[in-house]
């Protein structure tokens, strides 16, 4: 029984002294804020028809290049939308 074991069983190499396991978090992984550091956001979620899904994409692709993600696009319409209303 103890040559079985022998060979089925595999050490518990969590606990060995020579694995460690350490893990950094990068500050860099994955997309950074569209907005400056310490701005308050909130998130917020609407649908659209899917030809104005299109049309934001191609505007975001092409003449408004400077809005570069969504967020920004639809955050810079709302404040211009908001404007014209005064």
């Amino acid at each position: 029984m103890d040559r079985l074991n022998s060979i089925t069983r595999k050490p518990n190499r969590a606990n060995s002294p020579e694995v460690e396991i350490t893990r950094k978090k990068s500050k860099k992984a994955g997309r950074q804020p569209d907005w400056p550091p310490n701005t308050d956001t909130k998130k917020v979620c609407g649908t659209i028809p899917l030809e104005t899904y299109e049309a934001m994409q191609k505007a975001i692709a092409t003449s408004h290049k400077e809005l570069k993600t969504q967020n920004k696009f639809i955050n810079e319409a709302i404040l211009s939308f908001l404007k014209n209303e005064e």
